[in-house]
């Protein structure tokens, strides 16, 4: 990464632990929650903070609201898995209204924040992301056991949820840093493109990842979970349709999840990803070429659109968070 993005990027993650302090004063055990997921981040790249920080640098601009706007999305981020962590309590967990608490805190942090800028648009577009990953998570819990396919509509479904709550967050965070550095309205739908498709790409990656797992460890609904989200990204997005007709043969496995059909299952799963993620990547590439090339200026735009290609290869290998 540029000199100038590692800079910024440990100002955000300085904010994000500011935070966890100032939260100390609330509740120890509030405090203590936000650290705990903040040490899952060491040694990984914040994706989001990196997506909103290298698009607004491809013009000058003012880097306090780019900064602004990525601790927002962080928090956003951070906000949002505590939600989904509550799904996964057992009930009597005594914790889970700790959770919930702590995700409202950051949300509301993440909009204070936002409103730093004074930028009307970078409101807006939190606004919407926040709705969206907030109806996204509702429908999880309303539908009555969270994480559980449903195969109605198993395709559909479960891609706008893993745009909803992964690349929506990301999608938003092209699209504001192209805001605040005040780029060309087809620069902006360009870099809000990179962002999602970027997001898919950790995606995808985390499901490999968690492919990679025992699943006689695993507990059932996660999954359900991420076999559900990961097998409508591959199916909706990156197959043939005779390779999704394979793909949807496998909900049957995946509703009788014998040990013998999870281990199939498992292996035939991470083939599909293994073959999904250079497409993803190439679709992500694509985008980060068409802003490149709008781009004004040799230096910049050669330093920030190969970091652009540098995020998507990082996040392809499980280096991104």
């Amino acid at each position: 990464m540029p000199e100038v993005i590692n800079q910024n990027l440990l100002t955000v993650e300085l904010a994000l632990r500011t935070t966890a302090d100032e939260s100390e004063r609330i509740s120890p055990i509030l405090a203590e929650t936000i650290r705990a997921d903040l040490s899952l981040a060491e040694g990984m790249l914040r994706g989001r903070s990196a997506t909103t920080l290298l698009s607004a640098a491809l013009r000058p601009h003012d880097q306090d609201a780019a900064i602004a706007i990525a601790t927002s999305a962080e928090l956003i981020h951070i906000a949002n898995r505590m939600h989904k962590a509550v799904n996964l309590l057992p009930k009597e967990n005594n914790l889970a209204h700790i959770y919930v608490l702590a995700a409202d805190f950051l949300f509301s942090k993440a909009t204070l924040y936002i409103s730093s800028t004074h930028n009307l648009r970078a409101m807006e577009i939190a606004s919407r992301t926040l709705t969206r990953v907030s109806e996204a998570g509702f429908e999880n819990v309303i539908k009555g056991t969270p994480g559980i396919i449903d195969w109605d509509n198993p395709l559909q479904g479960y891609i706008e949820r893993a745009k909803n709550e992964i690349a929506s967050v990301f999608a938003a965070c092209g699209e504001s840093g192209a805001v605040v550095a005040g780029l060309p309205e087809e620069l902006v739908l360009v870099l809000s493109n990179y962002g999602l498709s970027l997001g898919l790409v950790q995606h995808i990656r985390h499901g490999i990842d968690f492919l990679d797992r025992k699943p006689e460890i695993i507990h059932e609904i996660q999954l359900h979970n991420e076999m559900g989200i990961l097998l409508a990204c591959l199916a909706e997005h990156f197959f043939t349709a005779e390779d999704r007709t394979n793909l949807l043969a496998m909900q049957a496995m995946i509703q009788q999840p014998t040990q013998e059909n999870l281990q199939g299952l498992l292996e035939l799963l991470s083939v599909y990803a293994d073959q999904a993620l250079p497409l993803a990547e190439a679709i992500c590439h694509n985008f980060s070429a068409v802003a490149k090339a709008c781009v004004p200026g040799e230096v910049t735009r050669t330093e920030i659109g190969n970091a652009m290609v540098e995020l998507v290869d990082l996040a392809s290998t499980g280096h991104v968070i």
